[in-house]
């Protein structure tokens, strides 16, 4: 992992809101460098005619009103330093933040630095970038080619995306372009799902996929780019609360936006339709299973699900849908609100015309050994009376 250090320039990155200092105090040679997943280190001198009490560092994330404190300790050639350990307080790639340095002399007087603005990139890699709004696409392997097939993938998605996501709305979105699903998930820190292959941040206007150079990497780029492209304009439309939406239809959404939707979906589907092994919805509204296998089926049954929903209500159903599970409604009373129909009764609406499910057949075939039990413990004491009515006459003959 290769070192970055960043002095900040504040011509450059200088906020708009102005300095504070006060005349007997200036904070001056600020400086800042980090190691991707380890640390990050924020440096600067405090000059001033009156001793220094304390010094702190104001960190916020982009988006957040409230800044939080960090103590700066007195170091060498007077320097104030404070360490963030990324192993503790985990950071998510690409997350934008905003620091000041404040501080407190020891006549009482306060201090406040300008504040500046950072982007916590992953700097283990030399990223090359093409551009052409509202999309920005990075990479590091592969030719200009490679940018420019990404590019020309990520602006076809963000229209198929646009064509289904419901309440959709423009957006500037970052993509990041990892060349394996090893170097994406250390960005991550989702060691465990090996099988993952993107993952979107929102409210960032993130997507990171891993796509590697090679002769599948224009399907690859046709499924997983428009895939997160729609999670990003889900969120714009819907803001915080995007996260009460159920998985199920969040991931479905998203997998109908894919330009060429993976075709092993339908055999899964059919398989588990056979084999009576499908996962109930009701399961899939708070969190996928965390295995390959059955995390894919519940993608196939998503895709699935949501498409029949569309054929039978339209964009404007998708819609009312996610209005409806915006309001924190639970999984089963959303579409009960937002298309007039429990899930249950969807669900079992979409196995019987979708995949073919004799549901009513299959209830009557599971019931039988109980049914079957229950017919010869009503019989018993009617047969103990007609032997008892037999027996009787023939004692009588």
């Amino acid at each position: 992992m290769r070192r970055f250090l960043l002095s900040l320039v504040i011509a450059a990155l200088l906020l708009a809101f102005p300095s504070s200092v006060w005349a007997s105090a200036e904070v001056v040679d600020v400086e800042m460098e980090y190691k991707f997943g380890e640390h990050i280190t924020f440096r600067a001198r405090v000059l001033s005619s009156v001793p220094v009490r304390q010094v702190f560092l104001s960190l916020r994330r982009e988006g957040e009103v409230n800044a939080y404190l960090y103590p700066m300790t007195a170091g060498a050639n007077g320097y104030y330093v404070y360490t963030h350990d990324m192993t503790r307080n985990i950071l998510r790639p690409f997350t934008r933040l905003t620091f000041a340095i404040e501080g407190e002399l020891e006549n009482g007087e306060t201090f406040t630095s300008s504040g500046y603005l950072f982007q916590y990139d992953d700097n283990r890699f030399a990223w090359k970038s093409r551009e052409q709004p509202p999309l920005k696409v990075f990479w590091y392997e592969g030719d200009m080619a490679f940018g420019q097939a990404a590019l020309e993938s990520a602006s076809a998605g963000l229209v198929s995306a646009g064509k289904v996501v419901p309440l959709a709305q423009s957006a500037e979105v970052e993509i990041y372009i990892y060349a394996s699903a090893e170097d994406l998930q250390s960005a991550l820190v989702l060691g465990g799902v090996p099988w993952l292959a993107g993952h979107a941040s929102p409210e960032l206007g993130v997507v990171m996929v891993a796509i590697p150079p090679g002769i599948n990497q224009s399907l690859l780029m046709d499924q997983l780019i428009p895939h997160e492209l729609a999670h990003v304009l889900m969120y714009k439309g819907l803001g915080e609360k995007y996260a009460n939406l159920p998985v199920w239809f969040r991931e479905g959404v998203a997998t109908l936006a894919e330009r060429f939707p993976n075709p092993d979906y339908e055999y899964a589907l059919t398989i588990a339709s056979q084999e009576r092994s499908l996962l109930p919805l009701a399961d899939l509204c708070d969190a996928f299973p965390p295995d390959q296998g059955r995390a894919f089926l519940a993608y196939a049954e998503s895709v699935s699900f949501t498409r029949y929903l569309r054929d039978q209500y339209g964009d404007v159903g998708l819609s009312a849908l996610a209005i409806a599970y915006s309001d924190t409604l639970d999984c089963e009373q959303g579409t009960l609100r937002g298309l007039g129909v429990p899930l249950s009764t969807l669900e079992r609406e979409w196995r019987e015309n979708v995949l073919g499910e004799n549901l009513a057949g299959v209830a009557a075939r599971n019931l039988f050994p109980y049914a079957f039990l229950l017919v010869v413990f009503l019989a018993l004491p009617v047969l103990g009376i007609l032997n008892a009515t037999w027996r009787k006459s023939g004692v009588a003959g």
